[in-house]
């Protein structure tokens, strides 16, 4: 009887979860300026991700949500320059084994230990989006999103998909 209680609380705490590390999307825009102005972009160097893989993932979705806006991608001068800045770090935070169960955690070595308090630590990857005014140089918009980017990259491609696709969601005008 006890295992099936324990089953169903780890059943809920697994369903859970994903709520907490949920990606954090915050935009900031320039409230006067006028977007519809605004029909083409081209990339500008940031800071790309670490692994060439994962930068690619982060322009082609990026990429994705402008064109769906009614912007067009050229090459050289452009009406908005658009940046990324990617960074992978980690986070720790305090976990307490409610389970009562063997819990396994990392630390300067790796050790087993029963109910309790330990430290976890968890990758962080925050993604920011810049498009500057192609003629002034000025930061018209910036698009922020953390817990996006964690250093295995077939496990970021969807959430900087939903991050960029929220990012996006309240971009201030299509293109005409």
């Amino acid at each position: 009887m006890r295992s099936a209680k324990n089953l169903a609380l780890v059943g809920m705490i697994l369903l859970l979860l994903p709520v907490g590390l949920e990606a954090a999307v915050a935009v900031q825009c320039a409230k006067l300026v006028d977007f519809s102005q605004y029909r083409t972009f081209a990339w500008r160097q940031g800071t790309p991700a670490l692994d060439p893989e994962v930068e690619k993932m982060i322009r082609d979705s990026i990429q994705r949500q402008l064109l769906a806006k009614g912007l067009t991608r050229v090459e050289g001068e452009a009406d908005l320059l658009v940046s990324t800045y990617a960074r992978v770090g980690s986070e720790t935070r305090e976990d307490v084994d409610i389970l009562d169960m063997p819990q396994r955690w990392a630390g300067e070595s790796e050790s087993t230990g029963t109910s309790g308090e330990y430290l976890r630590e968890f990758d962080v990857g925050t993604l920011v989006v810049d498009m500057l005014d192609g003629n002034t140089r000025l930061n018209v918009w910036r698009g922020t999103a953390t817990r996006v980017l964690s250093s295995h990259s077939k496990a970021s491609q969807k959430r900087i998909d939903k991050a960029a696709r929220k990012m996006f969601e309240s971009f201030p005008a299509e293109a005409n």
